[in-house]
């Protein structure tokens, strides 16, 4: 092809037309316009697949995070009944059957907080939630992230305080 175009611009040349040859580099000009946005193109194309690879990749370690939440909130379900009753009893004086040497595991056991972010502040701050295609979903994620775990957290630093203020004390004078 470029053997095509040079025998073209040497004929050109050799006549000594002006008006051909501004037309034969008008259309140079446009081919090479033409190839420059084509591997524009292509390269955008590049980019946004490799960015749908990381968003997706991100959305798999949000995931996870969200069933280690559900691994926690489970655990803190079932220790709340048990809680109950052993400060009842503590509260009660009945320490006949407890298990002091145990106690934090009951009663003093906050589970940790929701520190795992990291994937939800990734896609905010890229902008990876804009491909996804369903709003309701991005929308409830928000909302999980800025509303439930901060309530989850704060709960966590009240149990923790309370323990500290209350239930320490009853038990050093036990």
């Amino acid at each position: 092809m470029i053997k095509f175009f040079r025998k073209i611009r040497q004929k050109l040349l050799s006549k000594n037309k002006l008006s051909k040859n501004l037309i034969y580099a008008v259309g140079e000009i446009v081919l090479v316009v033409f190839g420059i946005l084509i591997a524009l193109y292509i390269n955008n194309r590049n980019e946004a697949n490799k960015f749908k690879v990381v968003v997706f990749d991100q959305l798999v370690i949000l995931s996870k995070e969200l069933e280690y939440d559900i691994s926690e909130y489970n655990a803190l379900v079932n220790y709340i009944p048990e809680k109950i009753v052993y400060v009842e009893k503590l509260s009660q004086g009945k320490y006949d059957g407890l298990d002091l040497k145990n106690f934090w595991n009951p009663v003093a056991n906050n589970l940790g907080s929701f520190t795992t972010t990291e994937a939800y502040k990734t896609l905010k701050a890229t902008g990876g939630f804009n491909i996804i295609d369903n709003p309701v979903l991005v929308n409830k994620l928000s909302n999980y992230f800025n509303d439930l775990r901060e309530r989850y957290n704060r709960t966590q630093k009240y149990d923790a305080n309370i323990t500290e203020q209350y239930i320490e004390p009853k038990l050093l004078d036990i």
